[in-house]
């Protein structure tokens, strides 16, 4: 079974809102063109604020990582 290691942006899908960013600064930044993860989840608290996020990106662009993924 995979099991849930982070989260990542497809940058191919991200259209650089700065949805993520200006709700979880801590956890977001922009760069040239979107959005990158610049922090993982370190409690349950901030792993339900990212999976509000998550659901709340207009384009889909956060994914989890699954450990069976590469990095």
């Amino acid at each position: 079974m995979e099991e849930f290691v982070g989260f990542c942006i497809d940058r191919d899908t991200c259209v650089g809102c700065g949805l993520c960013v200006e709700m979880a600064p801590d956890f977001f930044a922009m760069g040239e063109f979107h959005a990158r993860v610049t922090k993982q989840p370190q409690n349950e608290e901030d792993l339900a604020l990212l999976m509000d996020i998550r659901r709340d990106c207009p384009v889909g662009a956060i994914l989890l990582k699954k450990s069976s993924e590469e990095t």
